[in-house]
């Protein structure tokens, strides 16, 4: 029997170590500091300072309005490069083009201070911006204030009590609705971090922490517009470092068992980078969300100033942390992501077909190592059989598609047609603006579809993508948030842009998912820069 139990577990081992090479998670530990360098070495190519500093001279403003300048903020705040190059290419920029948003522009502001420059683009920022966007574009603007700059009218104690005014009854703080947001809460605590010595900070930021204490899940993660994501964690990692409050032994912010850092590593692929959610792909705000949230803790591990207030500013810049000191590790998983399987798929190999195979060749080695080495016993055999073919029956069972597999897919037209709706998708704010954003505005002119028994506006939309060939990209498990049409995403244009839509004109005030439809609804998916502010008075 102990022999029978010891083929078995062998058998099991193998085929899984061949299997779990494909598609299943790899685990390693790491320090901190080792984190950030990877996932800044898949931007840079490699994390060492002289290849940052050659980086941010010659290729870091290529990615301006994008990625840049957190990435400038990560450079500066840890690895203490000079940025004078990339600030010059910045002013120019900032010079010949019109800035979308006034978040944005704020955003332009905090990239020059980090870079050590004293421009009148950052006093003309907090003359022009400061709460022209709401609550975020208080807290971008307080970050620039915080730093030692100033404009007339406008300084750090006012802006505070902006924001303290704009607290939810449940503590935290929200672009809109009458109840907290955790990656909201978590960017306003960054920026009034520095004035907790006000007692009315103080105790609005008590309040808040309270709220983030409560949201927190049991996986130590939180979640925002309906999903449990990476971001939304990250950010609450860099408020809590921001206030001084070490996540990994308070245990107002430990839930079953797991801190904020365990839960930022569960979204950690094999190649160093962040998915949004747990099981998708390499995304890349996620990863430097993460690095820059990383930064913030290992700086409030070594008594230096939050991340957003810069050493450039300080007149006696605080010390870096010291990578080569800190021991503490990181257990990181990793999803596979871009593998040799995704690409077969593609190609019209069925993923299902290759997971198979594999089982069926781990347990044909398995057999003919059994032989050789002269153990033929009939039974060995029999219990690699029945092992493989539990496998295989466990791989026949998933359902996930390939691409082209999503677009064919009909099934949803077996279900009672109850009438008929009408469903548009515009992108007007944007239109020609990038290659995603038609120039007349126009994603999916006014379309009629069947309405479908217990159809939502959310199923409307993926059977429109499906029908006329439209990317679609999502966020969330039942509750869905929908992030991408047509290659056009949130935060492309701003931080307050993405996607809403409107059922009869009207905005829902329910997740797309959750609003059933009617027979003659008319649905508008309509992309917006301004949290709807921008959209025609027809539309909103």
């Amino acid at each position: 029997m102990v022999k029978r139990a010891s083929a078995l577990l062998g058998a099991l081992t193998a085929i899984a170590m061949t299997v779990g090479s494909l598609v299943l998670p790899t685990f390693a530990s790491e320090t901190i500091p080792e984190v950030i360098d990877s996932a800044v070495s898949l931007r840079v190519g490699s994390a060492d300072r002289q290849s940052i500093q050659t980086f941010a001279d010659e290729q870091l403003a290529q990615g301006i309005g994008g990625d840049a300048e957190w990435y400038a903020m990560i450079f500066s705040q840890y690895y203490d490069v000079d940025l004078g190059e990339y600030a010059k290419a910045l002013e120019d920029y900032v010079s010949a083009n019109e800035t979308p948003s006034a978040v944005t522009k704020e955003k332009f502001a905090l990239a020059l201070i980090c870079a050590g420059k004293d421009s009148s683009f950052i006093t003309d920022t907090l003359t022009d911006c400061v709460g022209e966007q709401g609550i975020m574009s208080y807290v971008f603007g307080l970050h620039i204030l915080n730093n030692g700059f100033e404009a007339p009218g406008v300084s750090a104690q006012s802006v505070a009590a902006e924001i303290l005014s704009m607290q939810l009854a449940d503590g935290g703080w929200a672009v809109m609705g009458e109840f907290g947001d955790p990656d909201v809460t978590s960017m306003t605590l960054q920026a009034l971090a520095p004035l907790c010595d006000d007692a009315d900070v103080s105790a609005a930021c008590d309040r808040a922490l309270g709220y983030l204490s409560g949201a927190q899940l049991e996986s130590g993660g939180y979640m925002s517009m309906g999903a449990e994501n990476c971001e939304s964690t990250a950010q609450v990692l860099c408020a809590l470092s921001s206030l001084g409050i070490d996540c990994e032994n308070d245990e107002r912010f430990i839930k079953g068992g797991k801190t904020v850092i365990d839960a930022v590593m569960e979204y950690r692929l094999e190649d160093g980078s962040f998915s949004h959610i747990k099981g998708e792909g390499m995304n890349e705000t996620a990863t430097f969300e993460v690095a820059y949230a990383l930064v913030g803790y290992e700086r409030m591990k070594n008594g230096s100033t939050p991340f957003y207030v810069f050493d450039s500013c300080q007149e006696s810049p605080v010390p870096k942390p010291a990578k080569e000191d800190v021991s503490s590790a990181v257990s990181t998983s990793s999803s596979v992501s871009g593998s040799k399987a995704d690409s077969a798929t593609d190609k019209g190999v069925g993923y299902k077909g290759i997971a198979i195979g594999a089982v069926i060749a781990a347990a044909l080695i398995i057999c003919g190592v059994l032989t050789a080495l002269g153990k033929r016993s009939i039974k060995n055999y029999v219990f690699i059989a029945i092992v493989a073919a539990a496998l295989c029956l466990a791989i026949g069972f998933t359902d996930i598609k390939s691409e082209k597999e999503y677009y064919s897919d009909t099934s949803s037209a077996s279900a009672k047609v109850t009438g008929e709706v009408t469903m548009t998708i515009r992108c007007d704010t944007v239109a020609g603006e990038n290659s995603c954003a038609p120039d007349d505005g126009v994603i999916l002119k006014d379309t009629k579809f069947d309405l479908h028994e217990g159809d939502t506006a959310y199923d409307l939309l993926v059977t429109a993508a499906k029908k006329n060939n439209i990317r679609l990209d999502t966020k969330g498990g039942a509750s869905v948030y929908v992030s991408g049409i047509n290659g056009l995403y949130e935060f492309d244009f701003g931080e307050l842009s993405g996607w809403v839509y409107h059922v009869n004109g009207i905005s829902a005030s329910v997740g797309s998912s959750a609003y059933e439809l009617e027979d003659g609804d008319r649905v508008e998916w309509l992309y917006t820069r301004n949290i709807e502010r921008d959209l025609s008075s027809e539309q909103r």
